[in-house]
């Protein structure tokens, strides 16, 4: 019982809630895709769909430095204080409660590595995706007005990013069903697959993911 409660005071330590610097400055942090020069995410509510590492290698993630306004890093935020958006606003990602999860928390140095699967809705085929610490949007250096877009498309079963993998995507699947690139009726969004044809292999997928619900 005593081991327990140190370990709940230890990790309350450690989390960030001692941390009592200036807050996160966006344009001196960063984020990156290390590993791939470019990756194809797909993604469901339930976070059961591909991981960061499985398309982009063993060793690839999103490599996160966070520093506050003095630029020294950050230690201590939490595994779940994470967020992606669409860089392109005319593309939709919902992303569920505790959908994007860090591999640990910051370190001293305020870094630390996303690599695992991403629970959450929508498309973004382009444009890229941008990251969010705690509600700030990390910006691109050195002009620091826009966000810094990773080169990541997303793609999910939950096409209308509504939580749950349902009719209403099973509807827009099946219209685009049997289209190919170029071909009026084809859904850029369900090509899991990457062969530029909705086909057996993307429905086997989006079936797959039947369902499925934001938790």
């Amino acid at each position: 019982m005593k081991t327990a409660i140190f370990s709940v005071v230890a990790l309350l330590f450690i989390s960030g809630a001692s941390y009592s610097g200036p807050g996160i400055d966006p344009c001196g942090s960063s984020v990156s895709l290390t590993g791939c020069s470019w990756m194809q995410l797909n993604i469901c509510p339930a976070g059961d769909f591909d991981s960061i590492r499985d398309q982009c290698g063993s060793d690839g993630y999103i490599s996160v430095t966070v520093l506050d306004r003095e630029w020294e890093g950050i230690p201590g935020i939490p595994w779940t204080d994470y967020w992606i958006g669409s860089c392109d606003p005319g593309n939709e990602i919902m992303i569920c409660m505790d959908g994007v999860v860090a591999d640990s928390l910051t370190n001293q140095d305020g870094e630390t590595t996303i690599s695992g699967a991403i629970a959450g809705s929508g498309c973004a085929v382009s444009g890229g995706v941008y990251l969010k610490i705690q509600n700030i949007i990390i910006m691109e250096q050195p002009a620091c007005t826009e966000p810094a877009c990773i080169a990541i498309e997303i793609r999910s079963p939950d096409y209308v990013p509504d939580g749950m993998v349902d009719l209403s995507d099973l509807s827009a699947f099946s219209s685009s069903f049997g289209h190919c690139w170029g071909e009026e009726g084809y859904i850029e969004c369900f090509d899991f697959h990457n062969d530029d044809c909705i086909n057996l292999s993307d429905f086997a997928k989006f079936a797959c993911h039947w369902r499925h619900r934001c938790y």
